[in-house]
Order: structure tokens, then sequence, then C-alpha cells
């Protein structure tokens, strides 16, 4: 039986695959070298796959450790500083009323709780949180004046620690709880926009990836075929010479 590439269930046409041939390395190559260059082919197309997938998971995870690490204990910080200031917004007003050392101590129990998420907070990448400077004078300016008043009514100028709780004090305290609130909703607007871009790059990492998935497996199993079909064709030129020669 003669030897034909009639005969043979190629995919793609003999002719096709001739002009897809690079003669000029084949000829330089014998047929264990052109094996391994169709292999390296295939290797370099997954490398260039996983290399892509792993950048990607990279951004992802680098996203989510800033959203744990920094938008999430901002706002939570935020939130309970708020919290603790407003706490001791009602044991000043309390303390002026009753004039009790126990609302004093717990002021002043609640400012340390304040102070304590303050330092949390400087523990952070000073880029990435805003204000704390100022938080921090405002609440140092709110405990002074508390202690002032404090004085006050024990030398019985209640009206004037009245004067200082309702204008001073009260100053103070609503610009200190306007930028806790406005540090908390820059925090929350942070992780979501983190958030959305998270979703954003996991689809297009999604859609790429099975693409550079699709052109791998396509170039690939052309590449096999070239290669394949070059031997082929070599081992048949050498069979009809043989033949001729016979």
């Amino acid at each position: 039986m003669k030897f034909s590439f009639s005969k043979m269930n190629l995919p793609v046409p003999p002719r096709f695959l001739d002009r897809l041939v690079p003669r000029k390395l084949f000829a330089r190559l014998n047929i264990a070298s052109k094996l391994l260059l169709g292999y390296m082919t295939l290797v370099v197309l997954t490398i260039i796959v996983v290399a892509y997938a792993l950048i990607s998971l990279q951004r992802l995870n680098s996203l989510n450790r800033r959203i744990v690490t920094i938008d999430i204990p901002v706002q939570e910080a935020a939130d309970k500083m708020l919290d603790a200031l407003l706490a001791q917004d009602t044991y000043e007003k309390r303390y002026l009323i009753l004039r009790s050392r126990e609302m004093r101590t717990l002021y002043a129990k609640r400012g340390d709780e304040f102070r304590t998420w303050l330092e949390m907070l400087k523990g952070l990448p000073a880029d990435e949180v805003s204000q704390l400077g100022h938080i921090e004078s405002l609440h140092g300016k709110y405990t002074e004046l508390f202690a002032k008043e404090t004085q006050l009514i024990r030398r019985g100028r209640i009206t004037r620690a009245r004067t200082l709780s309702n204008r001073d004090l009260r100053d103070v305290l609503d610009e200190l709880a306007d930028s806790l609130r406005s540090m908390s909703a820059h925090a929350k607007t942070e992780q979501d926009g983190k958030m959305k871009q998270i979703s954003r790059i996991g689809g297009t990492a999604f859609f790429t990836t099975t693409v550079l998935w699709l052109i791998s497996i396509i170039a690939g199993a052309l590449a096999g075929l070239i290669i394949t079909h070059h031997i082929v064709s070599s081992v048949y030129k050498l069979k009809v010479g043989t033949e001729h020669i016979a």
C-alpha cells in the first residue's frame, strides 16, 4: 500500500500547513528539537495564562487586604470614637446637674476609650487616615474645657460653667463629631469603591483568562499540527526517494 496524505485524517489541509511551516528554522532542527519546540510553545502559552491569572489574583488580594486592614478598621474606630464622644457629652451634662464624682469618673473612662481607638488609628499608614491630628487636637481641647468646667463648679460659679458647657464645649463637640462622621463616611466610600473595583477586576480577569485559554489551546494545537505535518511530510519524501532509488 502506498503512503498517501489523502488517507491521513488531518483536520487541516496539508497545503495550508505547508504555508505555515517555518522551513528555514526547521531545516536546522532534528526531529527531537522540533518536538521540543512544539512542547515549549505549549509551555509558553500556559505560562502566559497562569501569569495573567496570578497577577489578577494579586490585585484582588491587595484590594481585599486594604479593605480588611484599613477601611473597615477606620470606619469601626470612627464610629466607636463617636459613641464614646457622645457618651462623654452625656456624662458632662449630668455632672453639670448632679456634680457627682461618679459622672466625672465615667466621663474619664469614655475619654480613655476614645484615646484607645485614636492610638489604634495612629498605627495605620499616615496617608490612609486623614484628620487624625485635627481630631486629637479637638479632643484635647474638649477635655481641657471640661476640666475648666469642673473647676468652675467647684468654685460655685455654676452660671459660668453652664455658659461654658452650652457654648464652648458644644462648639468643640459638634466640630469633633462632624470630623468623625466625615472619617467614617470616607472609609465607607473607599470600601464601596474597592468592592466595585474587585467586582470589575474579577469579571475582566475571568473573561480575559478564558480568551487566553482558548487562544492557547488553538495555538498549541496548530503548532502541534505544523510540527507533526512537517515531520510526516519529510518522512514521506524520504519514503518516495527510497522507492525511486529501489
